[in-house]
């Protein structure tokens, strides 16, 4: 009767291994003796206890009152009429194994030494529940705050945990939520329990910054509103999922993190190029890409459509000249863009150049330097030697050129021919940007990134000699003496502070504690100039890499942004530095997508950001 009595009452009860604990301590003690804490003195659930055996494994009704233990003649007398009793019940053993069931997700735990002599595996509830909250309130079937703790390691019921009552829904779904995580499964609770915030997969695998460690209170945190747990390889999709890369740019490095996370890889060719069915896509190329057919939310790719507003050199100009001009007309302060970026002017644009040919006329002692607007690796790039054979040049190209033939756009810039200096060779800085959100706008900046050096030393007068004036590790690369010197291509920012403290360059530790600064501000200036500009939709990042370049007078100037930056760890520098730079940018670009699923706030980040600091954000 009793049996029939509770199994009514059941219908109405979300269970759960964790409320279970919240309402009293789930204790898992020694393998003769289990018991369900005195929590349960006000409340009566039912589970389901499957004695595992060769001989039996049909699923039987236990009902459990408050302290009272699953063993021996109490297990027997707790299994309804007509029910089987498992192989270890009908020896008079304890009945010790709880299945959990959510929505078709089950969480099994054996008792070891039962029948077969199978030890306890690790399931999906694991060995520990962690800081999980949930309760359940057999009278009005829904559940409500609380929290508990159970440990494999405790030995009796817990006092001081009483079930907490009267939380609102949104609450406790959080808390079910933060129970699902912990126990390794992302089923939703179920309708009856009320609709509440949607759970989050587990992210990060390392813990956040200020948060708390998860010594003795496990690793579940909630954060914003949602309880994410800590996975030893960050994020790990629900289902298998698969990504697509394109080109050779940083595959051995992306397809191991995604792998890592349980992603599997599109094969490369023309049928994985053009499928639709990824989660992930990260190219080199934006041909590779069919923004048409992107599904918002659903998946994400690592270039944004409209991204050349700062990715072409010409664009990048107009973007930071419109963004100054909005902001005076709004009284609003910002850099000045001439302050940052180098005087530019396009050559296919008769009046500005006019104007260049002016501006070089009036300063012939001046240097410059002509770019393609579209091109990456120092392709088409070269040192104006003698301005007034430069002009000659241009004009020749007017009369030869067809009608109607396309002309190649290109910019001219002044050129910063008093660099700084290290050893005697020019270097620039490639510093990482990541924008994981367009709408609502997150950027943020990757740490200090890393110099990249020539192998020739400087002279300003060679001006044909590529290899003493570009930096670019494509150019480098053809350099003869190479290979001798790949290390010494790439210094971290702290071997170039050491440099310039011991040569007396610029004031102490200035490159460690004033040039981030300077570059973070810049970085800034360039979020806000995109805002409105690129492509809203939800599930499209970017990953940039932004090139600096310091003068002798500590000045720094933004050269350009490269929308595919190399990630070709050719030294210990470069694996140090883009390794921890794109593992933690992944991180971070998965569950900022998660939360806009969920419609969560993006902020805090769950995930350790480690040197990624948010310059622009919700």
């Amino acid at each position: 009767f009793e049996h029939r009595r509770l199994r009514r009452k059941s219908s109405q009860i979300v269970m759960a291994a964790a409320a279970a604990a919240a309402l009293g301590e789930l204790q898992i003690g020694s393998s003769r003796d289990r018991t369900i804490g005195a929590g349960l003195a006000d409340t009566t659930g039912t589970t389901t206890a499957r004695g595992r055996s060769s001989a039996d494994t049909s699923p039987q009704r236990l009902s459990l009152k408050s302290g009272q233990r699953a063993s021996g003649s109490n297990a027997r007398s707790s299994v309804g009429a007509g029910g089987r009793r498992s192989g270890a019940d009908r020896a008079g053993g304890d009945i010790t194994v709880i299945d959990v069931q959510i929505r078709g997700t089950t969480a099994t735990s054996r008792k070891p030494g039962s029948s077969g002599g199978r030890s306890e595996p690790r399931s999906s509830v694991g060995a520990r529940l962690s800081t999980v909250s949930t309760s359940v309130s057999s009278d009005s079937g829904r559940v409500v705050g609380g929290r508990a703790s159970a440990q494999s390691q405790s030995q009796g019921p817990s006092p001081g945990r009483p079930s907490t009552r009267g939380g609102s829904r949104a609450s406790a779904d959080r808390a079910a939520a933060a129970a699902r995580l912990a126990a390794g499964t992302s089923a939703r609770p179920s309708t009856r329990a009320g609709r509440g915030a949607r759970a989050l997969p587990p992210i990060a695998g390392r813990p956040s910054r200020g948060s708390e460690e998860a010594s003795g209170s496990g690793g579940a945190r909630t954060s914003a509103g949602s309880a994410v747990s800590r996975r030893s390889h960050g994020y790990m999709p629900k289902q298998k999922q698969t990504f697509y890369l394109g080109g050779g740019n940083g595959v051995k490095l992306l397809q191991g993190l995604l792998e890592a996370k349980g992603f599997e890889r599109i094969p490369s060719g023309p049928a994985g190029r053009t499928s639709s069915q990824f989660k992930i896509k990260w190219c080199e190329r934006a041909s590779d890409f069919n923004f048409a057919e992107f599904k918002e939310g659903k998946q994400l790719i690592g270039r944004n459509p409209k991204i050349a507003c700062i990715g072409n050199k010409l664009k990048l100009r107009q973007t930071m000249v419109a963004y100054e001009r909005s902001c005076t007309q709004k009284g609003v302060p910002c850099l000045k863009t001439a302050s940052f970026l180098p005087m530019t002017y396009e050559l296919t644009n008769a009046r500005e150049r006019q104007s260049f040919e002016q501006l070089s006329a009036e300063n012939p002692a001046w240097q410059w330097i002509c770019k393609p607007t579209g091109l990456n690796c120092g392709q088409g790039i070269f040192v104006v030697d003698d301005v007034a054979e430069f002009k000659q040049k241009l004009a020749r190209d007017d009369v030869e050129r067809q009608p109607g033939a396309k002309v190649p756009t290109r910019i001219i810039q002044r050129y910063i021919a008093n660099p700084m200096l290290l050893k005697g060779r020019k270097f620039d800085i490639r510093a990482y940007m990541l924008i994981a959100s367009a709408k609502p706008l997150l950027g943020l900046y990757g740490g200090r990134g890393y110099c990249r050096l020539t192998i020739d030393e400087y002279d300003g007068a060679a001006a044909g000699n590529k290899a003493a004036h570009l930096t670019n590790q494509a150019v480098q690369k053809k350099h003869p003496r190479y290979k001798e010197m790949v290390e010494d291509t790439t210094w971290s920012i702290e071997m170039m502070n050491d440099y310039l403290n011991e040569h007396g360059k610029a004031p102490k530790d200035w490159a460690l504690n004033v040039l981030p600064e300077k570059i973070k501000a810049i970085m800034t200036q360039v979020l806000k100039s995109i805002e409105g500009k690129i492509d809203p939709r939800m599930g499209i990042f970017d990953f940039l890499g932004l090139d600096f370049l310091i003068d002798e007078e500590l000045n720094v100037w933004f050269i350009e942004t490269n929308v595919n930056p190399a990630l070709h760890r050719n030294s210990t520098v470069l694996d140090e530095r883009i390794t921890k730079a794109v593992t933690t940018a992944l991180d971070i670009v998965l569950e900022v997508h998660e939360k806009q699923r969920a419609k969560e706030p993006l902020l805090p980040f769950v995930a350790d950001t480690g040197e990624w600091e948010v310059l622009v954000g919700p």
